[in-house]
């Protein structure tokens, strides 16, 4: 029993002591610490590694910003295609649903490259094709561009 009177707040709960003399006891409400990702900016198709940390934590949530949810603290975010995704932790405790600044991230996706070369060749006489014997040579202009 507790005392509302008490100055000391002896045998009171954690969260007060009610009129009836009986101590409030509430669960901690969760607190987000942080949001860690291996990398913020990838290529296309890709995946961010996360590890979402806090205090009073019943569960953890962590939207991807692609439609993607993982519940769990720690996981992996997949992002096939290119664009900019803002990844949020948001942590229950406490009957509580928090998020801070610092359990948000965003996920830059570039697209990834293929590089593809084209060759045109063209024989210094101007035919595709220049036979040549052992100890001739054949001359070629080549070009090569990224398509």
């Amino acid at each position: 029993m507790c005392d509302p009177n008490d100055s000391s707040r002896t045998g009171w709960g954690n969260s007060g002591c009610s009129n009836t003399c009986e101590p409030i006891n509430l669960d901690p409400e969760a607190v987000c610490d942080s949001l860690s990702v291996d990398d913020t900016t990838i290529h296309a198709p890709g995946n961010v590694d996360f590890t979402c940390s806090g205090r009073n934590v019943d569960s953890t949530r962590v939207t991807c910003g692609n439609g993607q949810t993982v519940n769990s603290a720690t996981g992996t975010c997949s992002y096939p295609h290119a664009g900019t995704y803002e990844m949020v932790c948001t942590m229950t405790g406490g009957g509580v649903s928090v998020t801070s600044p610092s359990c948000k991230k965003t996920i830059t996706v570039n697209s990834n490259l293929n590089p593809a070369i084209q060759i045109e060749k063209t024989a210094l006489d101007g035919s595709d094709i220049q036979t040549v014997g052992s100890s001739n040579t054949a001359r070629f202009k080549i070009r090569v561009k990224n398509v």
